[in-house]
């Protein structure tokens, strides 16, 4: 019987960006192991573009549930018009009002979605191990209430990119207040993790100075080198000794979190 796992990525294709090749390279490796991927992502909200790496997650092993973004369509892009720029600035000015943390952060509207999906999938499908990738960092604290409700899951949450020390979604000018809640958030997760993992050491040795109770559950994930890029680009030895070293991590992280 195959086992089925659960991969939260806001980002995962077919929305467009970088936010979504990480985890759609592991999904697709996964899937080739004889897992059943199931992906919780965001709708794209770019009808005129996707993701360049769709088609690789387009797998009998990989099944992807897109759910509504929540999050105002005015602030993923430059107003052009009057009307666009009084509404952006609406939007911009209410969230910067009443959000608890970075008004920037698209999964802010996203938790109800998210959690009743994931519990659906979860019940329905006996999942053990819930992998959570961020940013945006929401859906890793989102995902502190899973474990809540489900405290037999192995949870994995993944940060990308840095979070507090970071500069993505304007973190870096934050007032106290605000900056107070995202290392709230950070610490929560942080104490609910079985499991967390960073793509680089500066990010491991960050986070090990900082949470020194958790140093045994933080875990280097390289980022992704695909064996089928390699072998059709002819890489050089260099980038070759690089994916070696990510095939072990990716064996290390198979055989302690999956």
């Amino acid at each position: 019987m195959k086992k089925h796992i659960l991969i939260i990525n806001y980002y995962f294709p077919p929305y467009p960006g970088i936010g979504g090749r990480r985890w759609s390279k592991f999904a697709k490796y996964l899937a080739r192991k004889g897992y059943i991927v199931h992906v919780v992502c965001a709708s794209n909200p770019f009808p005129q573009e996707q993701s360049l790496y769709y088609d690789e997650v387009k797998s009998s092993g990989i099944v992807i549930h897109s759910l509504p973004a929540n999050y105002p369509r005015i602030l993923l892009g430059t107003p052009m018009t009057f009307l666009e720029k009084i509404k952006y600035r609406f939007f911009d000015m209410t969230l910067k009002i009443f959000s608890k943390g970075t008004p920037y952060d698209r999964a802010i509207f996203w938790k109800k979605n998210m959690l009743s999906k994931c519990r659906q999938i979860i019940e329905e499908l006996n999942i053990k191990t819930v992998i959570v990738s961020g940013p945006p960092f929401r859906v890793n604290y989102y995902s502190v209430e899973l474990k809540s409700i489900f405290p037999d899951i192995k949870l994995i949450n993944d940060f990308r990119d840095p979070w507090t020390l970071g500069h993505i979604f304007g973190m870096n000018n934050l007032s106290k207040k605000k900056m107070k809640y995202e290392l709230y958030m950070e610490k929560q997760v942080m104490d609910a993790s079985d499991i967390i993992t960073v793509p680089i050491d500066s990010m491991v040795s960050h986070l090990k100075k900082k949470y020194a109770e958790h140093v045994n559950k933080i875990v280097k994930l390289p980022h992704a080198f695909d064996e089928d890029e390699v072998c059709k680009n002819n890489y050089s030895g260099e980038r070759k000794k690089q994916l070696l070293l990510y095939q072990k991590s990716l064996a290390y992280f198979h055989r302690a979190a999956v």
